[in-house]
């Protein structure tokens, strides 16, 4: 395959120091200030309600716009992104992030423009997205032999869950100091990363225009793959799960703020490892479905624990076992979405799994907070949840399990 040169050259399949190589290093950068960039204005989002007096549908509406943009424009992004140079997407994506930080702290701070202009802050964040996470993961298959990609994507997947972790404590000092510095981090993390990409990101030529060059081969027509699935299952879940884990802690255990935001730390450590150990446990061979349904119902009891704990410990053991699930599941379905079909189409592969995070994000927790405004009961969710996650993931591992000669088309050639 075209792309078998850029991997040789980085380092031989099975090598212990793949992480210590300066692409490796700077891609799991990147994956840790993703999730700083998009996190770490959460906390000031109560005091833009109060500022411009916002309802909740509005304040909503702020906080999901950039992942409304991600999921309409994705597929889009990585088309393009398989036609022509990786690099200058990822930059463009950069500088729109910070463009659109920037604003939305040009508004806060001058006092001009008012709750409109915050939305088109926002939806610049939303652009920002597209040149993101997807194409980092397809760096990652190109530049990596094939023994190392799980391992550099447990990684990968790790440190975004420990960004999740810092943001809100970054984000909370910030917004505690004025309300505008949230945003102005996240412009200024987007800005370190546009400026050390310039320099570690490779020049990656379209896979297209090199097997163009080669001998002509079949194309494959493109199909859903089930670590779409996966991917809006997952983050569904985790955004669901900790959507309502303040209220939860707080009206059923009594916890104040700071016991709170330790709950809310323990699904994304959880995740942490549940990475790693996937990528290191699929790092010479593809992880057998077996092992993620076993992992599948160690979540389904995590979240049934979540709905019936009498005491915090109770749910803070369900966190861990949803968190450790998540994480594992998470790594090994960006594996397989990368390695579901022709290199000519990665990118878009790759766009479409972000896509169908951006849906879960949206759709689970709005229809949860649904049956909640229906129903008066907060663990009726988790419950919920518990029956989702065997249900939907019992389908999407059925169908791993009936595709599991396609999951991995490593060939001589892509070694």
């Amino acid at each position: 395959m075209s792309n078998s040169s850029s991997a040789s050259q980085l380092t031989p399949p099975g090598s212990k120091s793949i992480l210590t190589s300066p692409l490796s290093v700077f891609l799991l950068f990147l994956g840790f200030n993703y999730t700083l960039m998009g996190t770490v204005i959460y906390p000031a989002l109560p005091g833009l309600q109060e500022r411009f007096h916002l309802s909740a549908a509005q304040l909503s509406l702020m906080a999901s716009l950039p992942a409304l943009v991600s999921l309409s424009l994705q597929p889009v992004a990585g088309w393009v992104s398989d036609r022509m140079n990786r690099k200058p997407v990822i930059l463009l994506g950069l500088l729109a992030y910070a463009v659109g930080g920037l604003l939305v702290v040009s508004v806060l701070g001058q006092g001009w423009g008012g709750y409109f202009l915050v939305l088109v802050g926002r939806s610049f964040s939303g652009l920002g997205e597209l040149g993101a996470f997807p194409h980092y993961l397809a760096i990652i298959h190109q530049k990596f032999p094939a023994g190392s990609r799980q391992r550099v994507l447990g990684w990968m997947e790790s440190v975004t869950s420990l960004g999740s972790v810092l943001a809100p404590v970054v984000g909370g000092t910030l917004v505690a100091m004025t309300l505008e510095l949230p945003f102005l981090a996240s412009a200024g993390f987007a800005l370190l990363a546009l400026a050390l990409a310039v320099v570690f990101i490779p020049n990656l030529k379209s896979a297209a225009v090199g097997a163009s060059r080669t001998q002509p081969r079949a194309r494959e027509r493109f199909r859903f793959h089930f670590s779409y699935l996966g991917a809006a299952l997952v983050m569904g879940t985790l955004v669901a799960m900790h959507t309502f884990l303040g209220s939860y802690s707080s009206s059923l255990f009594g916890l104040d703020s700071m016991k709170i935001g330790l709950m809310l730390a323990i699904a994304p450590l959880a995740m942490a490892v549940g990475a790693i150990f996937a990528g290191k446990n699929g790092e010479h061979q593809a992880i057998s479905t077996h092992t993620l349904v076993w992992l599948g119902l160690l979540a389904v009891s995590g979240l049934a624990l979540l709905g019936f704990a009498p005491a915090p410990w109770v749910a803070a053991v369900g966190l861990i076992a949803v968190g450790l699930t998540l994480g594992y599941w998470l790594t090994v379905f960006d594996h397989d979405a990368m390695h579901a079909g022709s290199a000519e189409t990665r990118g878009l592969r790759l766009g479409l799994f972000q896509q169908n995070k951006a849906l879960g994000i949206l759709l689970v927790p709005f229809l949860l907070g649904v049956v909640i405004d229906q129903t008066g009961s907060i663990r009726l969710i988790y419950y919920l949840l518990a029956g989702m996650v065997l249900s939907v993931g019992g389908v999407l591992l059925f169908l791993r399990s009936a595709q599991k000669g396609s999951l991995i088309r490593e060939t001589e050639g892509d070694d």
